[in-house]
This record gives structure tokens, C-alpha cells and sequence, in this order.
């Protein structure tokens, strides 16, 4: 096993995460209080000083490079073996004040942003921080209460699919969202391969579904204008909706052909 392999295989080992679930619990006791809405960006501090530690200490010619600041791509470079490594930290809340939640819909980039940090580095995990949080009596803060578990994988085994069968994403700027808490150990999209095939198809999926809007937005433009248009140009309007409500649906097709069997079958696995 080539070096740089055994690094990611390290990553993504059990002994990491329960290493990385002890030095944040630490990080919980030693604190106050600490605010849910701050603790996403907090919790990189003792990471990544942690992880630098660990792999300096157990790889000779490896280099660990911390983010400049929260908006720089990923959180840690790790150079080994002629490679380059991304460790993206991401963190979501599963419990709060006692009240299971499903999904964290955190931002994991938006669908353009993709091809270029692929194009960047050889290999991208996220370390998914997962806690819980409460609201005490007399408290004006939801704080964090618990680390519930802590997962280190391919960055593509958290991201969801939707209804559609592409990848789940906010319509207004195309991010990303994760899958649920009870796929991160079951995922769906389960090679860079089909995440790649997944993302391209979901570009095209995103695009008429802004499309269809628009011109729905135009549709409904046109009747309430003090400007008088005929009966063709309000078809010519309908029938580019209904042409690009088909095509989205070729989309979806296509995108349900790679996914659906292995969607039933971790469902059936978390239920």
C-alpha cells in the first residue's frame, strides 16, 4: 500500500474518529457554554491542531497545511507522497433539546464549485462532527450539550439525493446538502465515479428547473400587462414550459437509473 493510501485509510479508520470525539468532548468540558450557531467554526481549532499532531507524529515527509481563515478551501492540505489530500470539517446538529432531527442541511458547496476543487486535489474527505443541543431555563442560547459521533469518509458519501434522484441542493444558489444522519453509515452515492455522473446531471436538472420559473414568471408577466398579446404568443410561452418540464424529467430518469436500487436499499437498512 502506497503511502498517501494508508494516510486516507488512517483518516477514515475508527481510531481517528473515537480520537477526534475525545478531544472535542475535552474541548465541550473545558467551555462554558457553548453557542450552536458559533460552535461549526470553533470546532476547527482543536481539529485540526489534533490532526496536524497525529499525522506529523506518524508519517514521516508529510505536510499539513490549517486554512487561512473559515472561507478557504478545505480546512487542512495534507501533502504526502507526491498527493494532495483535502480534510473539509463539517459539523450538524442531530438532537435538539431532546427532539431527534434528520438532516442538518448544512452548505457542502455549491453544484459549480465542484469540478474545480476535484481538479485541485487527489482525494477530499469531510470529517462530519455530529452533536446535539439544548436550551436551558433562563438561558438565551442553544447550546451544545454532546458529541454524539464524529465520521471521516469521501466527502460524497454525505451528500443526499432528492425526489428527483440528482443531488440534493438549494434551489436559489445550487449548494449542496447532505443526506440524512441515518445514510452517513449507509450512503448512496458510494464512488467519486457516481457522484461525477450525478453532478452533471444535476447542472442540467438545476438549470430548467430556473428556466421553467422564469418563463412562468414571464407567463404570468404577460396577463397582467397593460400591453395587449395574442393567443400564439401566450402558447409559444406555455409550450417552452411544458418542452422544458419533459426534458427535466429525461433528467430526473436518467439520474433514478444510477441510484434508485441502492436508495431502496439504504432505506431498508435504516428502518
Amino acid at each position: 500500500m502506497v503511502v498517501e493510501d494508508e494516510v486516507i485509510r488512517f483518516l477514515k479508520g475508527d481510531k481517528m474518529s473515537r480520537e477526534m470525539e475525545n478531544v472535542l468532548r475535552s474541548y465541550l468540558d473545558n467551555q462554558e457554554e457553548i453557542d450552536y450557531k458559533s460552535f461549526g467554526v470553533s470546532c476547527e481549532l482543536p481539529i485540526v491542531a489534533r490532526v496536524k499532531e497525529i499525522l506529523n507524529t506518524s508519517y514521516d515527509g508529510i505536510k499539513c497545511i490549517p486554512a487561512k481563515d473559515k472561507n478557504e478551501f478545505p480546512d487542512i492540505t495534507i501533502l504526502i507522497g507526491g498527493k494532495k489530500i483535502a480534510l473539509e470539517i463539517k459539523s450538524g446538529c442531530k438532537s435538539k433539546n431532546g427532539i431527534e432531527i434528520r438532516n442538518s442541511n448544512n452548505d457542502l458547496g455549491t453544484i459549480r464549485s465542484w469540478s474545480e476543487k476535484l481538479s485541485r486535489f487527489d482525494q477530499i474527505l469531510y470529517l462530519y462532527v455530529i452533536y446535539s443541543r439544548v436550551k436551558s431555563e433562563g438561558s438565551r442560547i442553544e447550546r451544545v450539550s454532546s458529541i454524539e459521533s464524529v465520521i471521516i469518509n469521501e466527502f460524497y458519501k454525505f451528500i443526499g439525493i432528492n425526489r428527483a434522484g440528482v443531488l440534493n441542493y438549494r434551489k436559489k444558489d445550487g449548494n449542496l446538502r447532505p443526506a440524512n444522519f441515518s445514510e452517513f453509515q449507509n450512503p448512496v452515492i458510494l464512488t467519486l465515479k457516481e457522484f461525477k455522473e450525478l453532478l452533471e446531471l444535476t447542472n442540467i436538472y438545476r438549470s430548467f428547473d430556473l428556466v421553467i420559473e422564469h418563463l412562468q414568471i414571464s407567463l404570468d408577466g404577460l396577463s397582467k400587462s397593460e400591453i395587449q398579446y395574442s393567443d400564439e404568443e401566450y402558447a409559444y410561452l406555455n409550450n417552452c414550459i411544458k418542452y422544458s418540464r419533459s426534458l427535466k424529467k429525461q433528467v430526473s430518469e436518467s439520474a433514478k437509473k444510477r441510484t434508485t436500487h441502492k436508495c431502496d436499499i439504504s432505506r431498508s437498512i435504516s428502518t
